[in-house]
């Protein structure tokens, strides 16, 4: 969490400086989405690589697709609001922070440890073996 923390901060306030600031906004809500699958990080987020972690497809053990990706980081489709400047929906900011709390709950109570995202994209979480 703090090294997504971290690397979202980077990517929206980054571009800030150079007085394109929803740019870095859509970079960043765009790497949050997509981050487990793009190739040229190696199909892991940061973080899953300092964890030396991977996420895979439950059904056949692959590597996981966009929309796999997709579906497992809903909860950040919110943060969109924020990256167009839409600055009269603060709700969104509270959205996302209800649906962190209740994916926190769903990994700590689930038996398999899945998040609510990895159960409604049909993924899982191992350590990194590919």
């Amino acid at each position: 969490f703090v090294i997504y923390s971290i690397s979202y901060s980077i990517l929206f306030w980054g571009f800030g400086i150079f007085g394109i600031a929803w740019v870095g906004g859509v970079i960043a809500v765009l790497y949050l989405i997509f981050r487990d699958s793009l190739k040229i990080f190696n199909y892991q987020s940061l973080g899953k690589k300092v964890m030396k972690l991977t996420v895979i497809s439950s059904n056949d053990q692959l590597r996981i697709n966009a929309i796999q990706s997709l579906k497992r980081n809903f909860i950040f489709l919110p943060s969109l609001f924020y990256a167009f400047g839409i600055s009269f929906i603060y709700g969104a900011g509270v959205v996302t922070f209800f649906l962190i709390l209740i994916e926190l709950y769903q990994l700590y109570t689930n038996e398999d440890y899945q998040r609510l995202g990895d159960q409604f994209a049909d993924t899982i979480v191992i350590e990194n073996s590919l």
